[in-house]
């Protein structure tokens, strides 16, 4: 999908980031649906970038794109509200239960997942505990 959407893709893993437990199959179901979710609302083009990095006691992963954004009322109901789609979307074919899930997975890590929507495109994270 980066390639059929022209995606340019670049990914920085900080390199004393350390191993953590974790269940790797709910992890990477919560990455593909944000980089997923990122190509979905935006046109083809965008940049995408994923960072990985050590923040004190916790990992952090931020998604970010320069896509179309999300409008500041509708960041604060993406991850609480199950059926949430993006009214800027008009190929609505999910049921908008993604980001909840995605909420889901990482509450259940003992992490913390958000958005941050100011500016252009969109900033999605979260954190993961250390130790």
């Amino acid at each position: 999908m980066i390639h059929q959407n022209q995606i340019r893709l670049e990914k920085q893993i900080a390199p004393d980031v350390p191993q953590f437990l974790a269940d790797s199959i709910q992890l990477q179901r919560v990455l593909e649906h944000l980089i997923t979710n990122a190509m979905n609302h935006n046109l083809p083009g965008i940049n995408l970038a994923i960072q990985v990095e050590k923040a004190e006691n916790e990992m952090k992963c931020t998604i970010s794109d320069n896509g179309i954004g999300i409008p500041p009322d509708q960041c604060n109901l993406l991850f609480d509200k199950p059926f949430l789609r993006g009214s800027q979307n008009h190929h609505r074919t999910g049921l908008g239960l993604g980001l909840f899930l995605c909420k889901q997975v990482i509450t259940a890590h003992q992490g913390r997942i958000g958005v941050n929507c100011e500016g252009k495109g969109a900033n999605f994270w979260f954190t993961l505990p250390l130790g």
